[in-house]
């Protein structure tokens, strides 16, 4: 992996299609966003089924148990808010912390990396020259790490990152905990939605404690596609978020915000008319679609200078005509905005024990 070639710098030509709008291209860089966001993809498409199916079956344990000795559908009913405190979602958490904080650094790093170089100096962040190209194959494998052997892989102990990395910041455990909380909740409006679906159909209870085996509840409630959709979501947002900040510290020197998305058939309608439209990094527009906008939403922001602005072209719009752009309900706000699930989203009884927590 080490050897590997380094993708494509996003350029004028790799990130957009013939006759499409086009966005700045940047000096050779030792990594940029396509890599981190095409790594997240590998990482999370090629943990191990037996890796999540460990996970699921942690956080679903007590319910297991209940269904083995309940002998009704109402004793399941009663018994299920009850589970929630016994779930246990350390396996999860741990490997979801280990990943954030990584993710973090690279969201930082990218930015330094597309800054011009007369910029450079007001940068954080001093990279080792003899650091290997930081690709999505390393990325990836970091990815599977403790954050601080992460961080040594991918930059080098000579790095400022790797110097000044002490701990896990406060902000990231605080994520994952929600994180693991609506997991929790989640999974027991599922199990709920599982038995009035049952009564519903007149299903007999014997029949329902048979489909409701440990396989068959992870399943039902918590397949891979769910733990992937987590992952994916978090990381992702982890990683603008990074960027996010630092392009808002050095919103003075890049000033100009162009709206990048990936052009092909997975774009969604939303993101592909938002290409290549540039705002002021001030303009209320980015107080809602700054990306992710969507699940699995791969767009991103690229700062320009006067210069660059003037090199590639292109209008500085106004977010005043475009009030009525939102993204989905779930990705309100900026990146940076911390987590919270909506208190109205969920059954009084199931929110009263996440926030017992």
């Amino acid at each position: 992996a080490d050897a590997a070639p380094m993708p494509p710098v996003a350029t004028v030509d790799n990130v957009h299609p013939e006759g499409s709008p086009a966005t700045a291209d940047f000096a050779d860089t030792t990594i940029n966003a396509d890599a981190v966001q095409t790594a997240i993809e590998t990482v999370v498409a090629k943990t191990s089924t037996a890796e999540y199916r460990q996970q699921a079956a942690d956080v679903l344990a007590p319910v297991v148990k209940l269904m083995k000795r309940a002998t009704s559908f109402d004793e399941v009913q009663k018994g299920l808010i009850r589970t929630f405190g016994d779930m246990d979602t350390k396996r999860f958490s741990a490997r979801l912390v280990a990943q954030l904080a990584v993710t973090g650094g690279l969201g930082t790093k990218t930015i330094e990396d597309e800054a011009a170089a007369d910029f450079a100096a007001q940068l954080p962040l001093n990279f080792a020259d003899d650091v290997p190209p930081i690709t999505p194959a390393r990325i990836a494998l970091a990815f599977e790490m403790a954050p601080e052997k992460a961080l040594e892989f991918l930059f080098g102990k000579t790095s400022a990152i790797y110097a000044s990395f002490k701990d896990i910041s406060a902000d990231v455990f605080r994520l994952v905990f929600t994180v693991a909380g609506v997991m929790q909740m989640d999974t027991l409006v599922a199990i709920r939605g599982l038995v009035e679906k049952a009564l519903a159909e007149g299903q007999s209870f014997e029949e329902f404690q048979a489909a409701m085996s440990a396989d068959g509840l992870i399943s039902a409630v918590l397949p891979r596609s769910r733990f992937e959709t987590i992952y994916r979501t978090n990381l992702q947002s982890a990683f603008m978020a990074a960027r996010y900040r630092e392009q808002v510290r050095l919103g003075e020197r890049k000033p100009y915000w162009q709206f990048v998305a990936v052009a092909d058939a997975s774009t969604t309608a939303g993101c592909r008319d938002l290409d290549g439209k540039i705002f002021r990094y001030d303009d209320g527009f980015w107080s809602n679609n700054y990306p992710p906008r969507h699940f699995r939403c791969r767009s991103r922001v690229v700062a320009l200078n006067d210069r660059e602005l003037e090199r590639y072209g292109g209008d500085i719009e106004s977010g005043d005509d475009y009030d009525g752009v939102l993204p989905d309900k779930n990705f309100m706000g900026t990146p940076d905005t911390p987590f919270e699930p909506e208190k109205a989203d969920y059954p009084a009884d199931v929110w009263k024990e996440f926030s017992k927590r």
